[in-house]
């Protein structure tokens, strides 16, 4: 996970994991990554993608807790 601060990227977050972000990236470039990895789980030969140039599209996923942290947003309504 990465925030902009100060018009420089900083990663903040390296999840592993990726149970959230696999259905996040899936999502944004419009390419089932979850159902691919599962056929590759059972054993199936999967044809390579091509989604380094993307769709189009840009996701943002953002860390609530560290936004409001660091300041960087308000909660209060004006």
């Amino acid at each position: 996970m990465v925030v902009l601060q100060d018009n420089q990227l900083k990663v903040i977050e390296c999840n592993v994991r990726v149970s959230r972000s696999f259905p996040f990236v899936s999502k944004t470039l419009d390419h089932d990554f979850i159902a691919m990895a599962t056929q590759v789980i059972i054993g199936e030969t999967m044809e390579p993608v091509n989604v380094l140039n993307g769709c189009g599209r840009v996701g943002v996923k953002v860390n609530v807790q560290y936004i409001l942290r660091e300041g960087l947003l308000t909660t209060h309504l004006h």
